[in-house]
């Protein structure tokens, strides 16, 4: 079995206790295209009860681990409430986690489709100071890449392509951010083409 670390996804909840002062500035957000976003999550079957990984989803999971030589890789998908996860490679210890505390909401949610690259999570500009990095001292390095459909000329980004590392990074370079991009594209790809021979009827229109 392949376990070059143990780690746990990042996380972050301005509530999760009476003590906000680690909160910084991440905060509860949703997406601009949340009701769409949400409903094609439902038409590709992407639910934890529906979805289940494929030898091809793990692949990749590996790959996109030991391409940027990382301990561990995962595919995330964002939910009305919830986070889940669809794949993993390494030993990431993923489960089920409340929407707002993880990152890879931040990543659905924010206007770009650019990668969201952490390269030392206590000095990140973004973390530095949340739940995030107080409660996750064993990831120094996060990088995760938008998992982008698109449906009736419509962008929506349903999840997140992520690798993670006990060791910061001094570099990731434009390169290396293509490369992630190219990654998560191949996942998108992977995940219509499961849904697809899974026999899911045409996307409905979005609301």
């Amino acid at each position: 079995m392949e376990s070059p670390g143990s780690l746990s996804p990042v996380t972050v909840d301005r509530h999760d206790s009476g003590d906000n002062e680690l909160w910084g500035e991440m905060m509860h957000i949703e997406s601009a295209d949340e009701a769409g976003r949400l409903a094609l999550v439902s038409a590709l079957r992407l639910d934890p009860a529906s979805a289940s990984e494929t030898p091809q989803l793990h692949a990749l999971c590996t790959m996109a681990g030991r391409i940027f030589k990382c301990s561990g890789a995962y595919v995330s998908i964002v939910g009305k409430s919830e986070t889940w996860y669809l794949s993993a490679w390494g030993d990431p210890r993923l489960a089920t986690k409340p929407r707002n505390k993880t990152v890879c909401n931040h990543v659905v949610c924010q206007d770009s489709e650019e990668p969201l690259v952490c390269q030392d999570l206590p000095h990140s500009e973004l973390l530095a100071g949340t739940l995030a990095v107080a409660q996750n001292v064993g990831i120094r390095f996060w990088a995760g890449a938008p998992l982008v459909f698109e449906h009736h000329g419509v962008r929506l980004k349903l999840g997140v392509l992520v690798v993670i590392d006990p060791r910061p990074r001094t570099v990731f370079d434009d390169a290396q951010k293509a490369m992630l991009l190219m990654l998560s594209r191949a996942v998108v790809r992977e995940l219509q083409s499961d849904t697809r021979g899974a026999g899911v009827p045409p996307f409905p229109p979005l609301p």
